[in-house]
């Protein structure tokens, strides 16, 4: 990537960049929080952007209906294509599934019906496809998909929509010399089985999948599914993941709402049923959580070929309202959004905090320089979008002290911010090139 943009923000001080070089990157003025949600009984979605997929960017390759999702972030033993993190997206109409950068929505690899049809049925003897051929009736009805990060396997479930001839099925994908996924075998599942969602738990290293109100375990080895149990409060599932840590249940149902459940417990968290209507969202199907943010598929048919939110993943920052004292918003390009999202990765920040860590760094400077100061700053030119950044604060004394640093330095507030998220963009830029 070449030099990040607006880095005429930061001309106006020359000593400023002297003392960012001089100082350590991912030192104490850089925050590790995990990209953990939010532990409050209040939580508040805002909507980030979209990523649209008909077509995916720069293409002419489109989806034809949204049903699930899985999310492979890239590491080092097992880099993915481009060397940045995939969402898998899954659907039914046109049988195919499709990975794409979840930063910029650049579509990576696909695999279509040909593919899963040519796929042969597993053997256990081989651990590898050696059996009869798919054939044309096993994935017509794609549901779901799970990535095990411990084996480095992506699964992808078939159901049994919509006639009697279609036979409901889970391939097994493994990653090839070119750094994306591969069916590589099948199991027929039982008849009438319909896993609307799967994920892999972290903590216990199994598959779960889940439709209606039941959720089982499942196994490929052996092909078991497990006993069905519920969490209390869930009910509805359409798309499901688990956050990091394992402790928490990620569900959005057929009534388009998100749910937070704890695993532990096996009941809805307080608070936790949010209604994702209000943000333009008709049928939510998957959800993953990247780096603090929602990314939640919308599989509603209704829309236009030409509406870009159709079949679109909908991007949600998450916050709390209890205690909120201020909120600032910035609007930034999709290359900035890049940059930003690359820079908030680098230094492990969740990206739904780039724009407040920004802002302190700022403030970190002023500390600096004192008793002088930071001096005047040339606000920023503004963006038109298309995507939105926005602060919470739930400190006063912190929103004063913000405030006060903009005043004193002749900019607004959300310059300020705009600033500040374009330094920690330079900072990467000098600890990575």
């Amino acid at each position: 990537m070449g030099r990040p943009g607006r880095a005429r923000a930061f001309a106006t001080s020359r000593w400023l960049l002297a003392a960012v070089i001089g100082a350590t990157i991912g030192a104490s003025c850089f925050s590790t929080a995990s990209a953990a949600l939010p532990t409050t009984s209040s939580p508040v979605l805002t909507l980030a952007r979209t990523v649209r997929t008909t077509p995916y960017l720069g293409t002419s390759s489109s989806m034809r209906d949204g049903e699930g999702s899985a999310f492979v972030p890239n590491v080092g033993a097992h880099p993915n294509v481009g060397g940045t993190n995939s969402l898998w997206l899954a659907e039914d109409n046109g049988r195919s599934v499709w990975e794409i950068d979840p930063a910029t929505g650049v579509l990576k690899s696909s695999i279509h019906d040909a593919t899963w049809q040519a796929t042969r049925q597993y053997n256990a003897g081989t651990d590898s496809g050696t059996g009869a051929i798919a054939g044309t009736n096993r994935d017509p009805d794609i549901e779901s998909m799970a990535y095990d990060a411990q084996t480095d396997t992506l699964y992808t479930f078939s159901g049994k929509c919509c006639t009697s001839s279609v036979l409901p099925t889970v391939y097994r994908l493994r990653r090839g010399s070119d750094r994306t996924f591969h069916p590589d075998s099948y199991q027929p599942l039982p008849t009438g089985s319909d896993y609307t969602a799967s994920a892999w738990h972290p903590g216990d290293h199994r598959v779960y999948v889940g439709v209606g109100s039941d959720v089982r375990t499942y196994d490929y080895a052996t092909n078991s599914p497990g006993s069905v149990f519920h969490v209390t409060g869930v009910s509805g599932i359409f798309g499901m993941s688990f956050s990091a840590d394992g402790n928490h249940l990620l569900v959005v149902n057929s009534s388009v709402k998100f749910l937070r459940a704890d695993w532990n417990t096996k009941a809805l968290v307080p608070g936790w049923s949010i209604d994702l209507k209000p943000f333009g969202m008709k049928d939510s199907r998957a959800v993953e959580l990247i780096n603090g943010q929602l990314f939640v598929l919308d599989g509603y048919d209704g829309r236009s070929s030409s509406d870009p939110l159709r079949y679109a993943v909908f991007v949600f920052d998450v916050c709390c309202t209890t205690g909120v004292a201020a909120r600032y918003t910035v609007m930034v390009s999709a290359a900035d959004l890049a940059s930003i999202n690359a820079a908030a990765d680098f230094f492990a920040i969740p990206r739904s905090e780039a724009l407040i860590t920004g802002a302190r760094l700022m403030r970190y400077f002023d500390f600096l320089t004192q008793s002088a100061g930071l001096g005047p700053l040339t606000p920023p030119v503004p963006s038109t979008g298309p995507s939105s950044l926005t602060a919470a604060y739930t400190d006063p004394v912190e929103v004063a002290a913000m405030e006060q640093l903009a005043s004193r330095t002749g900019v607004t507030v959300e310059n300020l911010h705009d600033i500040g998220v374009h330094l920690l963009v330079y900072l990467w830029f000098l600890s990575t090139k």
